[in-house]
Parts: structure tokens; C-alpha cells; sequence
């Protein structure tokens, strides 16, 4: 039976790989049309009625996108915690689900209310980030070969997504 369940979880890790990579898609289109905006001054969105695509709507769709993927992720947080050995790793872990989709929220207030703050809330978003791959990584107790593939996968992803609220914070600000 155990060499059953392995063999049942590698097909769902190679799903949670292509649905992880895939994410990154709104990511790089939102800042690959920024960036496209600004080194050659035209918009590849056309079809936007009222003139050209203004640059703080895409990066708004960037911010709000990246708002709700740190949420999301933030409940591994809460799924994990509640496996935890120790107590107080699992109340952190738990605790810190909740704070990570505050600031995720708060994010997408600040965006709102204050258009001009998104740069500022593109760092909350990476900071958001941040903690949640410091928390996942100290929380980290299970070794094997699934969860080593795994960690990897999110080491890559959100170092990506890093370096895309880099560039956009770049791109807004020149």
C-alpha cells in the first residue's frame, strides 16, 4: 500500500507544477505589456474604447492578481499548520495565514484609495512573499522526494514572481 500512495501523489505534483508555472502567466503578461509600453511607447491593448490602455490599469491588474495568488498561498499556510508537531509552529503558522491575507488585502485597499501608492503596494506584496516562503521554509518538517520537488518548484516561482514586482516597480517609477 505505501508504494501505491507514492505513485498516486506524482501525477498531482505534476499537476501542481504546470497549474504553478502557469500562474506566472498574468504576471509576466501584466508586466510584458508595461514594459512594451514603455520602451516603445504604444500599448498592445488596442481595444480598450476610450484611448490608450492607461500603464496604472495594467499595473493594477498586476497588483490585484499578485494580491489574490498571496492569499491563496497563504492558506497553504493554514492547511499546513494543522500537521504540525509543535504547538506553537502550528498557531504561528496559522496565525501567519491570516496576517499575510490582511496584507494582501490592505494592498488592494491601499491601490484603490491612493491609485498613485501602487508602488508601495507592490512592496507589501513582496514582503507578503517573502514571509510566506520564510514561514513555509521554517515550517518545513517533512522530507521527501514530493516535498523536496515541491519546495523547489516554489523556491523557483517566487523568485520569479519577485523579480516581476521588481521590474513593475522599476517600470512605474520611470
Amino acid at each position: 500500500m505505501a508504494g501505491n500512495t507514492g505513485l498516486l501523489k506524482m501525477p498531482m505534483l505534476k499537476l501542481i507544477h504546470i497549474l504553478g508555472y502557469a500562474g506566472l502567466l498574468p504576471f509576466i503578461m501584466s508586466a510584458g505589456l508595461l514594459l512594451v509600453e514603455r520602451w516603445f511607447g504604444f500599448s498592445l491593448l488596442l481595444v480598450y474604447p476610450w484611448g490608450p490602455f492607461p500603464a496604472f490599469l495594467v499595473a493594477y491588474f498586476f497588483t490585484t492578481y499578485s494580491a489574490i495568488i498571496l492569499s491563496f498561498m497563504s492558506g497553504t499556510l493554514w492547511a499546513n499548520g494543522q500537521g504540525l508537531k509543535s504547538h506553537n509552529a502550528a498557531l504561528g503558522a496559522i496565525l501567519m495565514s491570516n496576517i499575510l491575507a490582511l496584507f494582501a488585502w490592505f494592498a488592494l485597499l491601499l491601490g484603490i484609495v491612493l491609485p498613485q501608492m501602487l508602488v508601495i503596494c507592490l512592496l507589501v506584496l513582496m514582503f507578503g512573499y517573502v514571509s510566506l516562503l520564510w514561514v513555509e521554509w521554517s515550517h518545513n518538517e517533512v522530507k521527501s522526494e514530493i516535498k523536496s520537488a515541491y519546495w523547489l518548484m516554489r523556491q523557483r516561482l517566487s523568485f520569479v514572481v519577485l523579480a516581476l514586482h521588481l521590474l513593475m516597480i522599476i517600470l512605474l517609477e520611470f
